[in-house]
């Protein structure tokens, strides 16, 4: 079994459940603290237990948060007992971000704007961020130097108050002329970066703040700890880092919380394996930038397209699918100026890939179970 987050844990239940009093006694008595997920031929015998412990509106496979000694009690039960865990799929339908859970499937703005993140934002910016929400996007990731804070301004024009999302945004990276990204995290930098996402974003405090991209003239401890600093002051609720190496997390987390790690990462571009490793082991969510591979994947490739066919979907909607079944800590941020490609995007998020497609997929790294 890969290693994971110690908060979640997937179980898929099949067919009808006989156990109802028990399993409410027993969820009863434990804090909410894991992800289930409830099939259809589960749900009509489950539900009325589950409801005498989370009173809450349900429906069939809606996410349910439960403690980890309740997948280890189900697990005990006979064999007999209807229950199949399910093997190879994602851990879970949400992941936890600054203590809110949010879908795996999030939305980056990189292309939003009419360059690749230079420029104004595009006509459709707009729709398209409430598209994503309207379709139950819940995480959006932007940077002040996407189209020198175009972006910032089009996520506040579509989605503010953002009641129920969670929006990122990250500074320290420059983007002055189209292509050419420069780090500056000088501590005034910063300072100033998060002073004039505050105004765009148009919020008191920003929910979650990136740092972008280490700068090499900045002691990095002094980069976070300005951040720290920030946060202290209640212009950042939480703190990330990016485009990092585990190095750079150790020291990050020595002058703060770090709740987010986000590195290039997808199925043809796998180095830094490490980091995704060492953001399991500490609770670290990682956010994949690039998942789609930014024209780093052929999509006729063989073993993509075979198992697209199998799922009857597209080989880009199983890339999104492979990181989700590769780790539970993962939270991929596709992003696009097409509102067809954003609507396949988050359809990947209910693509159920099992074992056999993961091992052909991440042939070099053992699958989520």
């Amino acid at each position: 079994m890969r290693r994971g987050f110690p908060w979640f844990r997937l179980l898929i239940f099949e067919g009808g459940f006989e156990h109802t009093d028990l399993a409410a006694k027993a969820i009863g008595s434990l804090p909410e603290n894991v992800n289930f997920a409830i099939s259809e031929g589960t749900a009509r015998a489950f539900l009325d237990a589950l409801n005498r412990v989370q009173p809450k509106a349900m429906r069939p496979g809606a996410p349910l948060s439960f403690p980890r000694p309740v997948c280890q009690w189900i697990e005990s039960l006979p064999s007999s007992a209807p229950i199949r865990v399910a093997s190879g799929m994602p851990m879970s339908a949400t992941v936890s971000v600054c203590g809110i859970d949010v879908p795996r499937i999030g939305l980056g703005t990189l292309y939003l704007t009419v360059e690749r993140g230079f420029g104004a934002a595009r006509p459709d910016a707009v729709a398209l961020l409430c598209e994503a929400a309207r379709l139950g996007v819940r995480f959006f990731d932007t940077a002040d130097s996407y189209g020198a804070g175009a972006a910032e301004q089009a996520v506040r024009d579509a989605l503010h108050p953002y009641d129920g999302l969670i929006v990122t945004t990250k500074g320290g990276f420059r983007h002055d002329r189209l292509g050419v990204w420069a780090p500056d995290a000088r501590p005034e930098r910063l300072r100033a970066a998060v002073e004039a996402s505050l105004h765009r974003l148009d919020v008191e405090a920003i929910e979650l703040y990136q740092l972008h991209c280490p700068d090499r003239r900045v002691a990095y401890a002094d980069q976070v700890g300005t951040l720290e600093d920030l946060r202290k002051e209640g212009k950042i609720r939480h703190i990330g880092i990016s485009n990092v190496d585990v190095s750079h997390i150790e020291i990050a987390r020595r002058e703060t919380a770090i709740v987010s790690v986000q590195n290039p990462y997808n199925i043809r571009r796998r180095y830094g394996a490490d980091v995704l490793d060492y953001c399991e082991d500490h609770g670290i969510v990682f956010i994949p930038w690039m998942p789609l591979g930014d024209g780093g994947i052929s999509w006729d490739d063989a073993v993509l397209s075979r198992i697209a066919r199998k799922h009857d979907t597209s080989p880009p909607g199983i890339a999104l699918a492979a990181l989700l079944g590769h780790s539970p800590a993962i939270l991929p941020i596709p992003g696009t100026s097409s509102i067809d490609h954003l609507r396949d995007n988050v359809a990947a998020g209910r693509i159920a890939l099992d074992a056999e497609d993961l091992a052909a997929l991440w042939p070099d790294r053992r699958a989520a179970s």
